[in-house]
């Protein structure tokens, strides 16, 4: 997810923000991936053309489209904690894992995302697990604007 766009324009609708968290697909468009759509039992995402779109209204959070892509583009987000914060589940490629992410803790500080200037890239750690696959799991606190931007290169 290198050098794209922020995708605030994913974001669900305020109201749907507000009741807790839900998931994002910050897929810049994998060709015949879906593997989001599939993993999602609930019906919440369609692939539609090369990105697929998440019904945010039908999202229950479970997670399972985070833990289905091997690429990292869907998150859970939760602006509900905090006022000016927010909570982010994420599935971390082994190549990111790699480049720096491989002995986090709870309670660390780490630059995750690419940010426009004035903006902080730091986010907390509140839980890592790492995968048997070489990817890791990650909850962190950050920036509400973090929500939408990718993960740095």
């Amino acid at each position: 997810m290198c050098n794209e766009p922020n995708y605030i324009d994913r974001a669900p609708s305020p109201s749907r923000l507000m009741r807790g968290r839900v998931a994002v697909c910050l897929c810049p468009g994998q060709d015949k991936c879906g593997l989001c759509a599939s993993a999602c039992g609930f019906g919440a995402i369609a692939k539609r053309g090369r990105v697929p779109e998440v019904a945010h209204d039908e999202c229950i959070a479970c997670g399972a489209c985070v833990r289905a892509c091997p690429f990292g583009n869907m998150r859970l987000i939760d602006f509900t904690k905090a006022e000016d914060t927010a909570e982010l589940t994420l599935k971390i490629p082994k190549k990111l894992v790699q480049n720096g992410l491989s002995a986090l803790a709870d309670g660390d500080m780490i630059s995750l995302f690419a940010v426009g200037e004035g903006q902080s890239p730091d986010s907390e750690v509140l839980q890592a697990h790492y995968l048997d696959g070489g990817e890791l799991s990650l909850r962190v606190r950050t920036a509400k604007g973090n929500a939408f931007a990718p993960f740095k290169c």
